[in-house]
């Protein structure tokens, strides 16, 4: 069975093709660095919402500066190839 979206999305149509526009016109530089300002105002507007992403990357990053130091980069390795 596939699973199905349950969550909602904030960015909607146009957010997704402003984005898309600004990867083609500005490059991918510009795109980060809109994201960074995305973030910046998910963290103070939806504080909710960024709690449990907070809780997650600060267990691995610990966990790779006190444990093992190159379980951070296996971790990294393991999410981008699934």
């Amino acid at each position: 069975m596939k699973r199905q979206w349950k969550g909602r999305t904030r960015g909607g149509p146009f957010g997704y093709l402003f984005f898309i526009w600004l990867v083609r016109t500005a490059g991918l530089g510009a795109a980060y660095a809109f994201l960074g300002l995305v973030v910046v105002y998910f963290i103070v507007a939806a504080p909710s919402q960024t709690r449990s992403v907070w809780v997650y990357s600060r267990r691995i990053l610990l966990m790779a500066i006190c444990v093992r130091p190159d379980s951070f980069s296996v971790h990294i390795m393991r999410s981008a190839s699934q």
